[in-house]
C-alpha cells in the first residue's frame, strides 16, 4: 500500500529566522554556511595531493564540533557566461550574441555544463543572550568557529567564503524549487517572512520518495565502507548525470567510548582465533586482519596519532518523474558498488532524508558508521574544478567536473597572458573565442595578425582592418611625433633609432649613437607644425656621418625598394583610439616583418594611452618579436606596463624555445598571470614542465591532449579544461581555411 502524507510547505524547513549570516533553526541553534573553492585534484602530483590530504586530515583532528558538507550539482540552466554587454552594437555582434546564448542553453540542457557548488556548514548550539551584548553567545561561537575553518582551509588550498542573509535564503530556495530562480531576491528587497520565502510550491511524502515543487527526491544512504578508498574519491559523483545533493555529516566521536568498543572487538577477534587455534581449525584469514587493525588503531588512538568521527553519507538524486528518480538511482548504487561501497535507500524516511542533504547540518537517520581520521582523509572533498563559478568570460568547461571556468582577467594581478601550444592544437582557435566573448563584454581587441586569421572574426564584428603589404592604402607614418613634449620627443628618438637597428640587422654602442644624434636632427631641423620626417629625410642626416655608411646603405635600399610603402604617410584616417584594430601582417615580405611588427607596437602603445575602454592586445605568433633583442625588450616593457593604461597582452607562439631562449623570455611568462598550455610536442615538455613546475599528471594531460584542451593557470590554480565555441562563432572563425 503507497502512503503519502502532504503537509503545509512552510512547515518543511526548520529554519525560522535569517539575520547577520545565520539561519536559526526551530530549536534555537544558529547555522553559518562557508561556500568554498574546489582543486583540480586529478592533475596535481602525487605529492600535491597527500599534502591536501594531510593537511584536510589536520583540520579533522582539531574540530571539536559537528561540520555538514554539502556537494551540490545541478544543470547550468544557462546562468554561466552572462558577462556581456546588454546594448545591441549591430547585426553581426546582436547575431554573436544570440547563438551564444543558444550555445549556453543547449550545453546547459545537454547536461555538458553543470553547476556545482561546495559548502561547509557551521553549526552552533542554542544560544544565550547575553545582556546588553550585540551578538548572542552563539553567534559569537558561530563567528569563532567560521574564521578559524576559513583559516584552516586555506592550508588545504581551499578559499572559503561565508554566505550573506541574501545569499542563504537564494541557496535554500533554489535547491528545493527550480522556479525561484526565475524571481530572484532583489538586492535592496528586504528578506520577508522567511518560512514562507523559503517554503516551496508544493510537498508530499510518500513512503520512497518525496514530491516538492514539481520534482520528486530519493534519499540512499552508506552502510558500510571498504578497508582503503582512494584519496578523493567523492570526485566519482561528478560522473552522475542528474541533479544530486551529496551530504557528508563529520561528528567527533567521543574517545573513551571508541576505546571501550575497541577493547571489547579486540577481546572478541583475540578469543575466536585462540579457540579456532585450539581447535586445530585454519585461522580465519578475515579476523585476523581485523584484529591486526583494530590493534593498531587502539594503538594509534592512545597515541593521539587518530581520533574516531561519526560519519554519515547522504544522497538525494532529483528527477522530473518517478522512473527518472529510479533510474538516477540505480546508476548512483552501481558507482558506489564499484568502489566497494553499499548503500541503503530509505523507506519511511523521505523527509528525513531530504533535510539531511540541505545545508542544515541536521542528521536524524540513525545511519552514523564510525571511521578513523586517516579513513576520512580519503574523503578529501574538495575536488572539481578550481576556477568554477565567479565572473567573468567563458573559458570552457572543466574536463571532469563539467563545471564552466569563468575568469575576468582584469581582476587578475595584472591582465596578461601567455599561449604556449604546438601547432595544431587549437591555440588560435582559443584566443579568436576569447576575443569574440571580450566584444561581446565591451572590451577593445588590438590584434598583430602575421597570417590574417582574425580578420574575418574581428572585422565583421566592427573591427578596423590595417594591412601591412607592398601597395596597401594605409600606412603608419613611424616617424609622426603623437607626443610634441620633450620626454615624448625623447621616447619617439630612442624608439626610431631602434626600428633603424632592426632594418640595419643591428647596431653598434658607437652607431646607435649616431643615429639617435641624426634623428633628433631631423625632428630639430623641422619647423614647428611641419609635417613629421619622413625616411628619406632620416637618411640625409644619417649620410653625413661617414662613420654610418652601413646604415645609410641598409636605410637607402629600403626607401627604394619593394619595403619603401611602409615608411610612407597614411593615406587614409587611423583608427580611433577606441576602435578595435586588426593589424594583417599577410604578405608582409619576412625581411621588414620584424620592422613592421615594431612599427605596429609603437602604434598600439600610443593607443592605450587614449583608449578609455578595457584592451586586449593579442601578439600572435609572438616568436618573431623574440628573434630580436630590441622589439623583445619593447615587448616586455609593453607587458610590464599595459595594466597601467587598462589593457592585458596575449602572446600566442608555437615555438617556445624560442621565446624562452630570450633574456626576458621567462620574465614575459612571469609577467602572465593567465598561463594557458595546450598540446605539447615531446621535445618541448621538458622546458615548460620545469618552468610551470607540472607534475607527472599534468605533462601526460597536454601530450595526450586534442584539439581545443588546454592546461589553464591562474591564481596559484590549475585546471584542464576544453574550450567550446557556438555556432555563430565557429562560422566566424572558421570562414578562413587553415589550422590554428
Amino acid at each position: 500500500m503507497r502512503i503519502a502524507r502532504r503537509g503545509h510547505a512552510s512547515e518543511l524547513l526548520p529554519v525560522v529566522d535569517i539575520a547577520r549570516g545565520a539561519m536559526r533553526l526551530r530549536d534555537g541553534s544558529l547555522r553559518a554556511v562557508l561556500e568554498c573553492s574546489t582543486v583540480a585534484f586529478a592533475v596535481r602530483s602525487d605529492a600535491e595531493q597527500l599534502a591536501a590530504v594531510h593537511a584536510w586530515e589536520s583540520c579533522l583532528s582539531s574540530i571539536g564540533h559537528p561540520l555538514q558538507i554539502v556537494m551540490r550539482t545541478r544543470r547550468a540552466h544557462g546562468a554561466v557566461g552572462k558577462d556581456v554587454a546588454a546594448q545591441s552594437s549591430g547585426a553581426p555582434v546582436d547575431a554573436l550574441r544570440d547563438s551564444y546564448a543558444k550555445l549556453l542553453e543547449r550545453v546547459g540542457r545537454s547536461r555538458e555544463v553543470l553547476d556545482r557548488r561546495l559548502f561547509v556548514v557551521v553549526p552552533s548550539e542554542a544560544p544565550r543572550l547575553r545582556p546588553g551584548g550585540p551578538m548572542s553567545q552563539g553567534e559569537e561561537v558561530l563567528e569563532q568557529r567560521s574564521r578559524w575553518l576559513t583559516e584552516t582551509l586555506r592550508r588545504c588550498g581551499v578559499d572559503a567564503r561565508r554566505l550573506s542573509d541574501r545569499e542563504l535564503a537564494e541557496l535554500l530556495r533554489s535547491q528545493l524549487d527550480l522556479s525561484t530562480r526565475l524571481q530572484p531576491i532583489a538586492d535592496d528587497e528586504a528578506l520577508p517572512d522567511i518560512p514562507q520565502l523559503l517554503a516551496p510550491s508544493g510537498i508530499a511524502e510518500h513512503s520512497g520518495f518525496m514530491e516538492v515543487a514539481g520534482r520528486f527526491a530519493r534519499t540512499s544512504v552508506v552502510v558500510s565502507y571498504p578497508a582503503t578508498l582512494e584519496a578523493g574519491w567523492l570526485s566519482c559523483f561528478s560522473t552522475i548525470d542528474a541533479d544530486l545533493d551529496v551530504a557528508l555529516h563529520i561528528s567527533p566521536s567521543s574517545g573513551l567510548v571508541a576505546m571501550r568498543f575497541l577493547e571489547r572487538r579486540i577481546a572478541e577477534l583475540a578469543s575466536t582465533l585462540r579457540v579456532s587455534e585450539e581447535r586445530g581449525a585454519s585461522l580465519d584469514p578475515y579476523r585476523r586482519a581485523a584484529l591486526e587493525a583494530a590493534t593498531a588503531l587502539r594503538d594509534d588512538l592512545a597515541h593521539g596519532s587518530e581520533r574516531l568521527f561519526d560519519v554519515t553519507l547522504a544522497l538525494t538524486v532529483w528527477g522530473e518523474s518517478r522512473g527518472e528518480v529510479a533510474a538516477h538511482t540505480e546508476r548512483l548504487e552501481a558507482l558506489l558498488g564499484s568502489r566497494r561501497l553499499q548503500s541503503r535507500r530509505l523507506h519511511f524516511q523521505m523527509r528525513d532524508g531530504l533535510m539531511a542533504t540541505l545545508p542544515l547540518a541536521t542528521d536524524s537517520l540513525g545511519a552514523a558508521r564510525t571511521l578513523s581520521t586517516s579513513a576520512l582523509g580519503a574523503t578529501f572533498p574538495f575536488v572539481g574544478s578550481d576556477l568554477a563559478g565567479g565572473s567573468g568570460l567563458l573559458y570552457g568547461i572543466e574536463s571532469t567536473a563539467r563545471t564552466p571556468v569563468l575568469l575576468d582577467r582584469f581582476a587578475l594581478e595584472n591582465h596578461n597572458a601567455v599561449v604556449f601550444a604546438t601547432s595544431g592544437a587549437g591555440k588560435s582557435f582559443l584566443v579568436k573565442v576569447e576575443l569574440a566573448r571580450a566584444q561581446l563584454a565591451g572590451m577593445r581587441a588590438v590584434v598583430i595578425d602575421p597570417e590574417s586569421e582574425y580578420v574575418s572574426l574581428l572585422g565583421e564584428l566592427g573591427a578596423v582592418v590595417v594591412p601591412l603589404r607592398p601597395g596597401s592604402a594605409t600606412g603608419l607614418s613611424p616617424f609622426a611625433l603623437t607626443d610634441p613634449s620633450p620626454a615624448g620627443i625623447a621616447a619617439q628618438i630612442a624608439s626610431s633609432a631602434v626600428l633603424v637597428g632592426l632594418i640595419a640587422g643591428g647596431l653598434e654602442a658607437r652607431e646607435r649613437l649616431a643615429v639617435e644624434a641624426a634623428v633628433e636632427a631631423c625632428y630639430t631641423s623641422r619647423a614647428l607644425g611641419a609635417p613629421a620626417p619622413g625616411l628619406r629625410d632620416l637618411i640625409v642626416q644619417v649620410a653625413a656621418d661617414p662613420s654610418l655608411s652601413r646604415v645609410s646603405e641598409a636605410l637607402t635600399r629600403c626607401a627604394a625598394g619593394r619595403s619603401a610603402w611602409l615608411f610612407e604617410p597614411a593615406s587614409e584616417a587611423l583608427p580611433g583610439a577606441d576602435d578595435s584594430v586588426v593589424y594583417s601582417l599577410a604578405g608582409l615580405p619576412t625581411d621588414v616583418r620584424a620592422a613592421a611588427m615594431f612599427i605596429v607596437l609603437e602604434r598600439i602603445w600610443a593607443s592605450l594611452q587614449q583608449s578609455s575602454r578595457p584592451t586586449l592586445v593579442v601578439v600572435d605568433e609572438a616568436w618573431w618579436l623574440m628573434r630580436h633583442a630590441d622589439t623583445a625588450s619593447f615587448l616586455f616593457r609593453l607587458v610590464k606596463t599595459a595594466r597601467k593604461r587598462s589593457a592585458g597582452v596575449t602572446l600566442v607562439t608555437q615555438d617556445v624555445s624560442d621565446v624562452l631562449a630570450h633574456p626576458d623570455g621567462e620574465a614575459l611568462v612571469t609577467n602572465s598571470a593567465l598561463q594557458i598550455l595546450m598540446k605539447q610536442s615531446p621535445q618541448a615538455l621538458p622546458r615548460l614542465a620545469e618552468l610551470f613546475r607540472l607534475s607527472v599528471a599534468e605533462q601526460s594531460y597536454l601530450l595526450a591532449a586534442q584539439r581545443g584542451d588546454a592546461l589553464l593557470l591562474a591564481r596559484g590554480r590549475r585546471v584542464p579544461l576544453r574550450v567550446i565555441a557556438s555556432d555563430e562563432e565557429l562560422r566566424l572563425i572558421e570562414r578562413r581555411a587553415g589550422a590554428a
